[in-house]
């Protein structure tokens, strides 16, 4: 019978394995399915995957909140989170032969999953998804690509200062020359005036 907490390895010299309870599993085991919940890998002495359905396989432990994602070529099993992002992804991307596919996701509703039997990504309306806490202040989320990102919010400030200070300031410099020349020029005039009297 199946005993999921052990499981043997090494066919006549076996050795007893510790296969504990994890919350994401292996998939597959080299080019073949092989869901590590029931099954383990193992690889025979020809260089040959197989899937034995004696003891669970290998996984990994995701925190609390975690969900089961896999990437790469080998179907890698990794924890994702719904954290409290304000920036979501825009793209899943598969595993095994669908490494390199995509699928428009907006994880702001919706998370990513690879569908087991292909390695096609999938985009379910489970919760939201993966991305990033950019905060508050000067920054904003960018996710052309498909990954979101925090990037450096450029300030309104310098296009306020240029559009509407500037032309204010240089206004005021004009009428202040403009008042100055003319005072010059009304100086300028008394003086001829007050010559031609004294002549």
């Amino acid at each position: 019978g199946i005993n999921a907490e052990y499981g043997c390895e090494g066919g006549v010299e076996g050795r007893c394995v510790e296969t504990p309870p994890h919350t994401c599993y292996q998939q597959w085991c080299g080019s073949l399915p092989c869901d590590g919940a029931r099954a383990r890998c193992e690889v025979g002495s020809d260089g040959t995957p197989r899937c034995l359905n004696t003891s669970r396989g290998a996984g990994i432990d995701c925190r609390e909140g975690g969900y089961c994602g896999y990437q790469g070529p080998a179907f890698t099993p990794i924890c994702l989170y719904t954290d409290d992002y304000d920036c979501f992804d825009t793209l899943c991307y598969g595993a095994g032969r669908h490494v390199d596919t995509t699928v428009n996701c907006d994880q702001s509703v919706n998370r990513c999953g690879v569908n087991l039997a292909t390695g096609e990504p999938t985009c379910e309306g489970t919760g939201s998804g993966g991305g990033v806490a950019c905060g508050p202040g000067k920054w904003k989320c960018d996710s052309k690509g498909g990954r979101a990102l925090c990037v450096k919010h450029k300030s309104m400030l310098g296009l306020w200062v240029t559009m509407v200070i500037v032309p204010v300031l240089i206004g005021i410099i004009l009428v202040i020359s403009y008042k100055v020349i003319k005072r010059r020029r009304q100086g300028a005039g008394d003086r001829i005036t007050l010559i031609s009297r004294e002549i």
